[in-house]
């Protein structure tokens, strides 16, 4: 009797978030049986100068709300807050998260974080700070990303509210090496990745950058070889559709763990082969 081939894994998802916010995806995909694929379409990097983040800094004591919408808008203005001062110093602040992931970041600095929203995007955590009549009078400091929506801003100030922002991070592009992205092409159109997976609107339009062609592969949707394209939320869902790609998983829930369940529930029942 000749010897066994190696048994290859039966779903293959590309992960195309950076690298230290992909473990987590990444483990949970590997407890389900999947196996991960690694390829970062965008890097999260300082911004270009803090001097407007380090002028708010110098007038921290005049707001008395801070607004996250991402773990990395926590980590970067807090960790650029303790250069300055010590982070004591905003204890008497009311801290709002967009969602549990984003609480937890903050928790971990010490703060307590205000009722969350019922569902995880910043319209409704607008929302719920806009419910609070409480609140009216106070001022509030939203630090983001630079390519951050403006809808949080926009709704909390027609509903009268002060708020200014800081762009406390930047999302760009990498620069991964010619030989991986071919290989990467070829695995994708030779079937071998199950599911791509999209976590924001600049990953897909990177991803796209990258694989000008991928679109192109799903004119023909009676293929047996296409990837189901899995995303976290309406607005990656629609940047796909913005640039011809269709979405197959969107899971109500806002979360990294209602995907990978999501993924690996319809994995299962083979309906990624």
């Amino acid at each position: 009797m000749g010897r066994e081939s190696p048994r290859r894994p039966s779903l293959t998802v590309l992960i195309t978030r950076p690298w230290d916010q992909a473990q987590e995806f990444a483990a949970l995909l590997q407890e389900g049986g999947a196996e991960p694929l690694l390829f970062p379409t965008i890097e999260i990097a300082p911004p270009e100068s803090w001097d407007a983040c380090d002028a708010r800094l110098q007038q921290i004591d005049a707001y008395t709300d801070l607004i996250f919408t991402s773990p990395n808008a926590v980590r970067f203005f807090l960790e650029r807050c303790a250069r300055v001062f010590d982070l004591a110093r905003l204890r008497a602040r009311t801290f709002h998260a967009v969602g549990p992931k984003t609480a937890r970041v903050i928790a971990a600095y010490g703060f307590a974080v205000a009722p969350l929203p019922d569902d995880f995007d910043a319209a409704h955590l607008a929302e719920v700070i806009a419910s609070d009549r409480t609140v009216r009078q106070r001022r509030f400091l939203f630090p983001k990303g630079d390519l951050a929506e403006e809808t949080l801003v926009r709704r909390l100030q027609e509903a009268g509210f002060s708020v200014d922002t800081v762009t406390v991070y930047r999302t760009v592009k990498p620069n991964p090496p010619p030989e991986r992205r071919r290989a990467l092409w070829r695995a994708l159109r030779r079937g071998e990745i199950h599911v791509v997976t999209f976590f924001s609107p600049s990953s897909v339009r990177n991803f796209v950058d990258f694989f000008p062609d991928f679109p192109t592969l799903f004119s023909n949707e009676a293929s047996g070889h296409l990837p189901k394209i899995a995303v976290l939320g309406e607005t990656t869902a629609r940047a796909c559709q913005a640039v011809g790609l269709p979405v197959h998983l969107r899971p109500a829930a806002r979360s990294a763990e209602a995907l990978a369940r999501a993924i690996l529930r319809q994995g299962h029942r083979g309906e990624t082969a």
